[in-house]
């Protein structure tokens, strides 16, 4: 069972509790004041769920504390190995940087990132993009 899975369990669950507690007339402040799981909360904020699956798995995880300084101008001299034809263009403004990066992150292959639907190929992204931008 996966995270969101599980969330939606609990979240089920709660409605239920809520229900029975309603017809035997049980209202607690505390009990009507808690939070349901936020699905994609719950995943972790290092995880990007997926609408298909990779090598198995919809949730792909990145290893963000494994980045390093040395480890990103690894990935940009590599980027310009690849696009010897697009010398001029920043990594910072193609996708295929990105997609490196997300390879380091995730040990996965670049390739499988490529042949994801647009969604999930934007997700993936979108997360990297978000990450190297932070301040």
């Amino acid at each position: 069972m996966t995270k969101i899975e599980k969330a939606k369990e609990v979240n089920k669950v709660r409605d239920e509790v809520e229900e029975a507690k309603i017809k035997l007339g049980i209202n607690s402040e505390e009990n009507n004041n808690e939070k349901k799981y936020d699905e994609e909360e719950e995943v972790g904020e290092n995880v990007v769920v997926l609408s298909t699956e990779i090598n198995g798995e919809k949730e792909i995880v990145f290893n963000i504390d494994s980045i390093t300084g040395r480890v990103i101008t690894e990935v940009k001299d590599e980027y310009v190995k690849k696009r010897k034809s697009k010398k001029g263009l920043l990594p910072e403004l193609d996708d295929h940087y990105y997609i490196l990066m997300a390879e380091k992150m995730t040990g996965i292959r670049a390739h499988w990132f490529l042949d994801l639907p647009a969604k999930d190929y934007n997700k993936v992204l979108n997360f990297v993009k978000d990450f190297l931008q932070e301040d």
